[in-house]
């Protein structure tokens, strides 16, 4: 079981970019977190047992040869209770299924045995 309540602040909303050249900035937001949980195996529920965290992450996303979205962070986050950690963490993702989509649609799907 576990909540999570965050708040993300825009900071950049639009496309900046350099003349034509293939990088854009799309959007830049901070984002902060708490989450309060616990996970569990055969121990019975007791909300004494959950942990408490709270945390920060700046979110880039970039659009890249105008065409692919690929989004970028860093975050930090801290554990309160006993054994809590503090954690510098980061990320980069990109959206493959757009990209698999466009791709499959320059294949041909008809051929003589079959059709899809």
């Amino acid at each position: 079981v576990m909540a999570t309540i965050e708040y993300r602040f825009p900071v950049l909303q639009g496309d900046f970019g350099y003349n034509i050249f293939p990088l854009t900035l799309r959007d830049l937001w901070i984002q902060l977190f708490f989450d309060y949980g616990n996970v569990w195996s055969n121990d019975p529920l007791s909300f004494y047992s959950f942990k408490r965290s709270i945390g920060g992450e700046i979110h880039l996303k970039l659009l890249t040869g105008y065409y692919y979205t690929a989004t970028g962070y860093i975050g930090y986050a801290k554990g309160f209770d006993k054994g809590g950690e503090q954690q510098i963490y980061f990320a980069i993702r990109t959206d493959l299924i757009n990209v698999s989509d466009k791709v499959m649609k320059k294949i041909p799907r008809k051929n003589k045995y079959y059709s899809y």
